[in-house]
């Protein structure tokens, strides 16, 4: 196996000695232009899909939950699946012109809620901890 190794390694370094003139033309020595074949077992065959099939959500995701008190002054009391309740804080921040980037500022509202503490700022990443104030 390892005198395998060194003759690859060996024509690899032929194949990289050209001479100038052959350089010159674009013509390639007799090794140097060949192609490395593949063997059957690692070639990659293509998979047509007839249809896009819409991604499925888990069902943990689809259950509708119900917010506490500290959300549900921010939402509503009404029962949500989670995606649904994060649409609705995107649609207050923006509403209420909250939103500048990836940085949100917190109003009077959302800092008496609690849901992220006493913080005047917060990242759009730190949205999804309101999901905690929902069973």
């Amino acid at each position: 196996m390892a005198k395998k190794k060194a003759k690859k390694k060996g024509a690899k370094r032929k194949s990289a000695k050209r001479s100038s003139a052959s350089r010159k033309s674009g013509k390639r020595g007799k090794r140097g232009g060949a192609k490395r074949r593949s063997s059957g077992s690692t070639a990659v065959v293509a998979v047509k899909r007839s249809k896009k099939t819409k991604r499925k959500l888990p069902a943990a995701l689809k259950r509708p939950v119900q917010p506490d008190k500290k959300l549900a002054s921010l939402i509503g009391s009404k029962k949500l699946q989670y995606s649904e309740i994060i649409k609705k804080l995107w649609s207050y921040f923006k509403r209420h012109g909250l939103s500048s980037g990836r940085t949100i500022r917190l109003d009077g509202k959302l800092k008496s809620s609690g849901i992220w503490g006493s913080k005047s700022k917060i990242s759009m990443y730190e949205v999804g901890k309101a999901l905690k104030h929902a069973k």
